[in-house]
């Protein structure tokens, strides 16, 4: 099994990427988020009011509990302490998301676009014993799908050139399929190339 850490943006990019040499190819895609839950809680958005109702805590000093909490562990610390017991209430209240018990540890993974200087993800890395190899350049055939625009005119424009191209090799215009992101892009779609 192949184990990939990247944004969930680029998950189905990679997965077509991958399979494209060998369509069996077993691959297991996460996020440095669903990472992270797989080792913290997650605090669902009612314990803010839970902690300002019970507590007279103060919107502000109940989230900044709330940050914290996810990441406490047993210490002798005062504050930790209380943050610990905090934890535990919130739990017997069903106010956070104990970790998922899907869990990657002890594995070797490849990592794409993010950083190696992104500590948090070195954090979460370190606590599941991944061991990673970070990607810092792309390949030309990825690259060529990441593509970044400042206006849609010019995504539509791209989009259009690659149809073109894929007919001028004899694909179908029936085997050509466009994934939108909302109803503005079929507006701009028309407006360039009505089809």
């Amino acid at each position: 099994m192949k184990y990939i850490i990247a944004p969930r943006k680029y998950h189905l990019l990679l997965l077509n990427y991958l399979r494209k040499n060998d369509p069996f190819l077993d691959i297991k895609i996460f996020s440095k988020e669903s990472l992270a839950r797989s080792i913290f809680i997650s605090v669902k958005e009612d314990a803010i009011v839970y902690l300002m109702k019970t507590y007279g805590y103060s919107y502000e000093i109940s989230k900044m509990y709330l940050s914290d909490i996810q990441y406490v562990t047993k210490s002798d610390n005062l504050k930790i302490n209380f943050l610990n017991k905090l934890k535990e209430e919130l739990i017997e209240h069903d106010l956070v998301i104990l970790p998922s018990e899907e869990s990657v540890s002890n594995v070797e993974a490849t990592i794409y676009g993010y950083s190696e200087y992104d500590f948090e993800l070195k954090n979460i890395l370190e606590s599941l014993k991944i061991k990673a190899t970070y990607i810092n350049y792309i390949n030309k055939d990825i690259k060529r799908s990441l593509c970044n625009f400042e206006k849609i005119e010019e995504e539509v424009y791209y989009v259009l050139n690659e149809i073109a191209s894929l007919i001028d090799k004899g694909t179908s215009i029936n085997d050509i399929y466009i994934f939108r992101r909302n109803k503005e892009y079929d507006y701009y779609l028309k407006k360039f190339s009505p089809l």
